[in-house]
């Protein structure tokens, strides 16, 4: 499904451009939605000129500012490849980063809104996946906001942000790069406050208060929701679970469906649906084969499971699934 932004601007910037561009208006957790009203920004995935292998990624608020620069192996969803950019509604950029199949690798900056460096980590060349808090980087320099070293060649304090810089999320103490001793911070979204012991990057133990309660937690702040059986797994099971409909295998129909759905507090899937079409039959195999997954592993936070919303591209290629 196409979302076209038709705006003079827009239609004068495709006029221009000889390039096939793919036009999405999102949310910022990534929903595709329809109208303008509904939407915390524009995307636009161009197709590779002749002799190039990746897509270009442009992202923009809806006054027209750069909101990011990128490339992806593919167009929905993206998965970025090199260097990528991001910039504040000011103008000021806000983050360089560097992805070797849509996973964060080498060096990352991040920058205050008022254009100064605000932290640099460094990346493992394979960071595993689990923690949505980020652990798996090392802090190897961070400022305050005017521009004051805070931590010096991976030693010091550090204090996070929320995304638009409003409010400190969380502080401690760094070591080698990596978060030692013990940690506080707050979640106001959530309503929660928190601190943390860690041990050479390791978060040993976590107590949360939310709304009066304490909750108690290890290994992760939060995690995401997982197959059982891990990515290969999940491989697997689609590959057994999907029948190429016969008609579109006859049509030489293909194309990658992406589905959005809820992984329940349970580890049950719920509300699956396509929200990138190819295809009607092949949009409801890919439905019907999801809906025959066993549960997963539920997302958490703090200790405690919780809904989560996950989207999943399924492919159907003939070469795959045979003619």
């Amino acid at each position: 499904m196409k979302l076209l932004f038709t705006t003079a601007l827009l239609v004068s910037s495709l006029l221009c451009c000889a390039q096939k561009q793919n036009v999405y208006l999102l949310k910022n957790n990534g929903e595709m939605v329809n109208t303008k009203d509904s939407a915390d920004f524009l995307r636009i995935v161009r197709e590779p000129e002749e002799g190039e292998g990746l897509y270009d990624v442009l992202d923009y608020y809806l006054d027209g500012k750069q909101k990011l620069i990128g490339k992806s192996s593919r167009v929905e969803p993206v998965k970025f490849e090199g260097t990528c950019l991001t910039f504040f509604k000011n103008g000021k950029r806000k983050s360089i980063t560097n992805y070797h199949s849509g996973r964060l690798i080498n060096e990352l900056f991040e920058y205050f809104p008022n254009g100064k460096v605000h932290v640099v980590k460094k990346y493992p060349a394979v960071v595993k996946f689990g923690n949505d808090v980020d652990t798996t980087s090392l802090i190897t320099e961070a400022y305050d906001s005017l521009g004051v070293a805070k931590v010096v060649e991976g030693k010091g304090y550090y204090t996070g942000y929320n995304d638009d810089f409003t409010e400190a999320t969380e502080e401690g103490p760094v070591e080698n790069g990596k978060r030692t001793g013990d940690w506080k911070g707050a979640d106001k979204k959530d309503t929660v406050t928190f601190t943390e012991k860690y041990v050479n990057g390791v978060l040993i133990t976590g107590v949360a208060v939310k709304n009066g309660k304490t909750l108690n937690y290890t290994n992760a702040r939060v995690t995401r929701a997982a197959f059982a059986k891990g990515d290969a797994g999940f491989g697997m099971f689609l590959a057994r679970a999907i029948r190429y409909p016969a008609a579109a295998r006859e049509r030489n129909i293909q194309g990658t469906v992406i589905l959005k759905f809820t992984v329940n507090k349970d580890g049950s899937l719920s509300n699956i649906r396509v929200i990138n079409s190819v295809e009607k039959s092949l949009d409801n195999e890919a439905a019907r084969a999801m809906g025959t997954s066993a549960k997963w592993a539920p997302a958490t936070k703090y200790g405690i499971p919780v809904n989560i919303e996950y989207t999943v591209p399924i492919q159907f290629a003939l070469a795959t699934y045979g003619r």
